[in-house]
């Protein structure tokens, strides 16, 4: 009895490829250009795994496939039937497209969800996303939009009344002439609330226009702290250097193949040298 195989995302992928190159040739535009065929072999589609680590690379998009074919003109010269033939080869292509780019969006989003399927920790992606300049509001789905900007907004004011506080306590602590001036100055003057001026600069930022992915979110917040001071603040918060990372993660891999079931008894310092000679045995020459 034969196995089922069990179809991914990394071994349609080639095909994914195959097919949208197959498309831009029959179409011949040079605008229909995709980065992941550019200035590399096609006839190896061996090592799916790169490929499907970058699917978001392609500039082709099916929208702007099927506007082309419903706009491009067909040859006066062809029949009926070719004419008929052709849309329908098309169609079945495009249709085709669909379907696979359905399955690889559907196979990244799957393990994501389960991975982050907890409200508070999909919140906090989501903020995370907002406060990078690249990305912002644009990558949120609009239910959450106006969920995320209120808890940005609310972080905010309460940024501001914490200044508020401390600035309180500061002047509270001044005595003499200092307290007499201190109290003429603060005749009261119609100003702006930390409210207001928090919806305002949240405003501005959303304002802004698009950046490119290529753009260092810490540049770009060390030049405009001036201009959003409060978002910079949450920035600095949210967009941390992680706590984990590929490297620690395959260390954490070493040690299990070091320290196993039968070779628990190791001291400290033992399994530190192993562990050790392990990740840079490569480095050693034989």
């Amino acid at each position: 009895m034969s196995s089922e195989q069990v179809v991914t995302a990394s071994s349609i992928w080639p095909i994914y490829l195959k097919l949208k190159e197959s498309i831009l040739k029959n179409n011949s535009n040079p605008r229909y250009t995709c980065d992941l065929t550019q200035g590399e072999d096609h006839g190896n589609y061996g090592n799916t795994e790169d490929l499907f680590q970058t699917p978001s690379q392609c500039t082709l998009s099916t929208g702007e496939i099927t506007s082309y074919l419903n706009t491009n003109e067909v040859d006066a010269n062809n029949s009926d039937e070719d004419n008929y033939a052709g849309v329908s080869s098309d169609t079945s292509s495009d249709t085709m497209l669909n379907h696979l780019e359905g399955h690889i969006k559907t196979a990244i989003k799957t393990p994501l969800f389960k991975r982050y399927d907890s409200n508070q920790a999909r919140q906090i992606l989501q903020k995370i996303s907002f406060l990078d300049p690249r990305y912002r509001s644009h990558y949120i789905e609009s239910p959450q939009k106006d969920l995320i900007i209120s808890l940005i907004k609310q972080e905010m004011d309460d940024i501001g009344h914490q200044a508020e506080v401390d600035e309180h306590y500061k002047n509270t602590n001044t005595s003499g002439l200092a307290a007499f001036l201190g109290n003429l100055s603060s005749i009261h003057v119609e100003t702006n609330t930390v409210q207001d001026l928090n919806q305002k600069e949240l405003e501005k930022y959303l304002s802004l226009p698009s950046v490119g992915l290529n753009c260092n979110p810490l540049q770009w917040w060390k030049t405009f702290q001036s201009e959003f001071p409060t978002v910079a603040k949450l920035a600095t918060n949210y967009l941390c250097i992680q706590g984990t990372s590929v490297p620690s993660e395959r260390i954490f891999s070493c040690t299990g193949n070091v320290i196993t079931d039968h070779r628990s008894s190791l001291s400290p310092d033992h399994a530190e040298e192993l562990i050790f000679l392990s990740m840079n045995a490569k480095f050693v020459s034989k």
